[in-house]
């Protein structure tokens, strides 16, 4: 990781770290809005019915956080095949800089407004699990801390829980990971970008090149990437609903 990391700097400069931004942005506006709130809903709607936080049952916070995760990244998807097509053709060395309606543009003349979903699958897949571990660990960690009386409610309390579940959501989402990205950047033939016919064909490609482990490339990276996006995600989350909480009772 460090040095891809030099390599990268020294080639590209400081920016090149924040390439596809844009897109990025949009994505996780999308994904993280929809699936926290929808998680979070279900999950108030569950203690109030079974009278505590602590009393909800493992599978209710396992079922509502594939679902939560499966409306989120259905909706977001399009962003996501933005952004890895937009940082896709930064390294492709090609000289034109691209731009996401460019990139929009390609898309939908190649494949029309499905295109945008081409990848779906292995991201409905991959965001499903990675769904399922971050949130029903995260919730169910925060929840055993808690009852148990090992961690009281505050930063600490939200900082490990946060860790455990970006550690499970690394072990389990990699390979989901490292495919979405094949099926969404396609493969190129005679100089021309095509796109994978299916996720069984990305796939089949996938082990035919890099054998098991390449499902696992850039583990590295994405530990990182994933670890420290939980713990950023969730502490900023319990901050902000807890003000607004308090808020509300002020008044």
């Amino acid at each position: 990781l460090t040095s891809a990391g030099r390599s990268v700097l020294a080639e590209e400069g400081l920016l090149a770290f924040w390439q596809g931004l844009s897109p990025a942005i949009l994505r996780q506006v999308f994904f993280a809005s929809f699936r926290l709130s929808i998680f979070d809903w279900a999950m108030q709607r569950a203690a109030e019915k079974r009278g505590s936080e602590h009393n909800v049952k493992p599978y209710e916070r396992v079922f509502w956080s594939a679902v939560s995760g499966a409306v989120g990244i259905t909706i977001a998807n399009p962003f996501d095949v933005l952004k890895v097509r937009f940082q896709n053709a930064i390294r492709s060395g090609s000289g034109t800089k691209p731009s996401i309606l460019g990139e929009a543009q390609f898309v939908y003349q190649a494949k029309g407004v499905m295109g945008f979903y081409q990848s779906l699958p292995p991201n409905l897949l991959r965001s499903v699990i990675m769904n399922i571990v971050e949130l029903s660990t995260y919730s169910q960690s925060r929840s055993f801390f808690v009852s148990r009386g090992i961690l009281n409610d505050g930063n600490m309390l939200y900082f490990v829980s946060s860790a455990l579940a970006g550690l499970m959501a690394v072990a389990f989402a990699s390979p989901f990971d490292v495919l979405k990205s094949r099926m969404m950047a396609g493969y190129e033939v005679n100089g021309k970008k095509m796109l994978y016919s299916s996720i069984f064909a990305g796939m089949t490609s996938l082990y035919r090149e890099k054998g098991f482990l390449g499902f696992y490339a850039g583990v590295n990276a994405s530990f990182h990437r994933i670890l420290w996006w939980n713990v950023s995600m969730f502490m900023i989350k319990e901050s902000v609903t807890n003000a607004y909480v308090k808020r509300k009772s002020q008044h």
